[in-house]
């Protein structure tokens, strides 16, 4: 593999902003970049779009896309190398793939189905994106023709509803950032409180669970172990699924001298599908 590619995808995954290195162009001597390799001239899938021209520099040969709401970015280029015999510093194994992510983004090599080399494929996104970060399977697939593709990243994310349990909502709605469904039902002895069940899809296959704390840490500030999950305080709360493909957010929208204690632990075991 390019080793100059490597260390300015290590520079773009630690730096989202440094994606417009990749934008389209003429190289530096002033010609067309080369033309990306037939394998990676897919059909985006409904919500995506394709560059109209090819990045430069390292990236020459690679084709971009990206989603049209600016969530995502994907590169995809090809590579001369045997992931058989790959032990890529970094790197984890997923099926015959290795994939390395962090909170910034996912980097894919994937060996092609047919002949030699493999498909690189690094994904960048918004802030926001690392809990939406499934969403992008619908690119990755479009890809998976051509090259082996683990299923667990093309897996559809999972239904919210299915881990809802008894915990019974008087309300729900969409959290956007998040890219989650929050249910919602009154907190008993607090006119105005509300207890919040943030349910997200989620897999380890995309963010596994050092980066996912990292994440949730900077969104709801220090964490600490309890039983089996994590809180940020008394009225904050986070657990995966027994199956591993959802995380809960359970909070609580009280004053603060609100006692929620046995009214979360009450959502507790109405959320069983949940570890607490």
């Amino acid at each position: 593999m390019r080793s100059a590619a490597l260390l300015l995808l290590a520079v773009w995954l630690a730096c989202p902003t440094l994606a417009a290195a990749a934008a389209p162009g003429e190289t530096a001597e002033g010609g067309q970049a080369a033309a990306p390799a037939a394998s990676l001239e897919v059909s985006p899938p409904e919500g995506w779009t394709a560059s109209g021209e090819a990045p430069e520099g390292v990236f020459a040969g690679c084709r971009s896309y990206s989603r049209t709401d600016q969530l995502f970015a994907l590169m995809a280029c090809a590579e001369d190398i045997d992931l058989s015999t790959s032990t890529e510093e970094g790197y984890r194994r997923l099926g015959d793939a290795l994939v390395r992510s962090s909170e910034e983004g996912l980097l894919l090599l994937a060996p092609r189905k047919q002949g030699k080399g493999a498909g690189l494929f690094v994904l960048l996104g918004q802030p926001e994106s690392i809990w939406r970060r499934q969403e992008a399977a619908p690119m990755l697939a479009a890809f998976a023709g051509a090259y082996a593709v683990p299923g667990e990243l093309l897996a559809p994310p999972a239904d919210p509803i299915r881990y809802l349990g008894t915990f019974s909502p008087e309300d729900q709605g969409r959290e956007e950032e998040l890219g989650c469904t929050v249910y919602v039902r009154s907190l008993p002895g607090a006119a105005e409180g509300k207890l919040l069940a943030a349910i997200l899809p989620y897999s380890a296959a995309w963010l596994e669970k050092p980066e996912l704390l990292a994440a949730l840490e900077a969104f709801w500030g220090e964490l600490a172990p309890e039983g089996a999950h994590w809180t940020a305080g008394p009225k904050r709360h986070a657990a995966l699924s027994s199956d591993g493909r959802a995380l809960c957010l359970l909070m609580a929208a009280a004053e603060e001298t609100t006692d929620t204690t046995e009214a979360m632990r009450q959502a507790m075991r109405d959320l069983s599908a949940f570890v607490w």
